[in-house]
This record gives C-alpha cells, structure tokens and sequence, in this order.
C-alpha cells in the first residue's frame, strides 16, 4: 500500500467502483477506494439494479441512454459481465402525468430505443405476466430492450478491472475524518492508516450525511429513505414475472431466479441510520405485502419467502449531487443518487472524472 494518492475514494457502492475505474482507466492519477463494510453492502446491493430508460426529467433520460450503451458493451469494456437480463421494462403510471413525460418519449425514440404508450387494457391483453387489476387511469410504458442488471456482479467488475490497472482498495476500513488545512483538503484518516491525497470523494450513500456534518454543513443536502425489500414465490410457473416500476403504488419488482420475485417499496424517514438493522419486522412485511397485492392479487402472506432493508440517499430533485464543495477545496461529493444511481452510474462516473481532471 502507498501512503499517498491522487485521489481517495470513500464508498463502495455502484458510484464509489464505477468511479475508480473510470478515473484508473482515463487517466494516469493513483486512486485508493475505501469501503467500511464489504464493497455493494449498502444500497447498492439492495437496489433492484433495473436498467432502464424514462426518467424524471429530460437530463436524466440523457444519461440514461448513454449508460445504456454503456450497460450493453459492460463484459466487452470492462472484462467481466454485469449480468444484464433484457425483460423488458414496464413504467406505470398516472395518465393525467402522460403530457408531462412526452418530450422525454421522444428523446429516448430519437436514441434509437423502442419505447411505447398503452392502456393497462392493451397491456393486459399483449403481456399475461402483468397480472395487475385493470385501471384506465393508468398508463403502462413499456420498454423492449431493458431489464436488470446485477448490482453485485457489477461493483465487483468495475472493481476487479480498477485493481488491474493499478489501483488499491481496503475493505472492512473505516474512514474516520477527512483531514483539511486552510480549507483544502491534504489527507484520509482511516482505521487502517491516514492517506495524503488533495482529492477525496465522498460517495458513501447515506454515510456522507455525517462526513457533511462534520465538515460543518448544517443543512442536508439529502433526504433519507428507507428501503423495504421482500422475496415472494411466484406461483404463475408459466409465465415470466415483469420487471416493473408502479409510480402510482412507489412498487416495483422483478424476477429473482428459482422461481422467486423481488419486490421493493420506499418511504421517507428521519428515524434511520447507515446501521438500520438490515432484516424486516413482520409488521413491515405485512405493509409491503398489502401494497404489492395492489398491484397484483396473488400476492399475500404464503408467498413470502424472506426480507431486507437498506437506506437510500436522494436529493430532492432527484438527480443526485456530482460537485466540488465550494468550502472545501478538493472534495468531490457523488451521491444522492439512490433510486437512479445504479443505472445511471457509467454517466455520472465519467462527469465526475471530467470534474477531477479540471479542477
């Protein structure tokens, strides 16, 4: 190990890996990512890891299909496979919100990706895995070429192809300060060992909420999110379960191989922390089992298998935060980006590269 760096990273999470291998990659810079735990044990290994296209908003549409392609040539690229299965997406949504979402329609058909409008009627008729109630205030978005990915494969991947070219990486190290002087940044306190480095990224989830705080930033740049996943199995044996994302319910699932299915709900709470005991109460079972059983009847009690938690960090715009701190010269903070980060993660890694390399 070196005792100075270029850069250090601070996360192991899809933002973390993906950016220390596009920064080894392109360009000549020693880089260090730290990981307190294991690398993807926080929401990125709870993430549903869906590659898909239509966003919240024109930008993120355009990051979007760019990652896409990215996703698409990942094994090619990067040397190793993300493990990206082509399901198919489905968007559910409000058709009062259609109008709103039409200019982001057309950018992503101008990509070249096949993206369509139907009823939850015609849904219903042309794809018999969507089991849901029919609603005519509902809309279904169906994307052909997208999916899943998985998001342990993936981290692991980009880490792999990092540590080939050059860098370094410490799992089960805690950072304990980032330590500054006359408002730059000069090193990396850790419980292995301090690192000098002029440039720290933070993209440590729901974890740079305490590196912020420290650093003197009173008001959150995030809002904190619990994430409530459960495992069902899947009786419909002969047909494939959709990879889905129910606006109008905050659900969404996929399939999860032997005959299972992922299902996942979000909330908004204050009342958690990066240690949030990873296994669901039976009291939050039964809630995400009541939503999913909105979306699907057959949904219930005897189709649970097992569940976890995570925590997300999301901006409130939802675009997550790739930017230098004005007040700290040489701190990146990548984060925010929970609910689109993995998708999303070729773009973003490549823009905070660009950051770094013009700083």
């Amino acid at each position: 190990m070196r005792n100075k760096y270029d850069v250090v990273i601070i996360g192991g999470g899809i933002f973390g890996t993906a950016m220390f291998y596009y920064l080894l990659k392109y360009t000549s810079k020693k880089a260090l990512l730290l990981e307190k735990r294991r690398i993807c044990s926080g929401a990125t290994g709870s993430s549903g890891g869906f590659i898909r296209l239509l966003h919240s908003s024109l930008n993120l549409c355009d990051l979007s299909t760019k990652s896409f392609d990215e996703f698409n040539q990942f094994e090619k690229k990067i040397g190793m496979p993300c493990g990206l299965v082509k399901t198919g997406f489905f968007t559910i949504d409000s058709y009062k919100n259609l109008p709103a979402i039409e200019d982001h329609l057309q950018l992503i058909k101008n990509r070249g990706f096949q993206i369509e409008c139907l009823t939850s009627r015609e849904a219903a008729r042309r794809f018999n895995c969507l089991e849901m109630p029919i609603d005519d205030d509902k809309v279904v978005i169906y994307e052909k070429d997208s999916g899943y990915a998985d998001p342990i494969r993936t981290c692991k991947a980009y880490l792999s192809a990092g540590v080939s070219l050059g860098g370094d990486v410490l799992e089960n190290v805690e950072v304990q300060s980032i330590v500054t002087k006359n408002g730059k940044v000069i090193g990396v306190k850790s419980s292995y060992s301090s690192f000098e480095t002029p440039c720290a990224i933070l993209a440590a989830g729901v974890g740079t909420y305490d590196f912020l705080k420290i650093l003197g930033y009173k008001e959150p740049k995030f809002i904190k999110k619990i994430i409530q996943i459960g495992f069902y199995k899947y009786p419909l044996n002969n047909l494939p379960f959709p990879t889905f994302l129910d606006k109008t319910l905050g659900l969404y699932g996929r399939d999860y191989g032997d005959n299972r299915c992922l299902l996942g709900l979000t909330e908004e709470s204050e009342q958690i922390n990066d240690d949030q005991e990873p296994h669901l109460s039976m009291k939050v079972a039964r809630k995400l089992t009541n939503v999913a059983s909105k979306f699907a009847p057959w949904i219930t009690a005897k189709c649970w298998i097992e569940g976890r938690c995570g925590i997300d960090a999301y901006t409130k715009n939802c675009e997550g935060i790739v930017e230098f701190l004005p007040e700290v010269k040489g701190l990146l903070v990548c984060s925010g980006g929970s609910g689109i980060g993995f998708k999303l993660a070729p773009e973003y890694a490549k823009y905070a590269i660009s950051k770094i390399e013009n700083y």
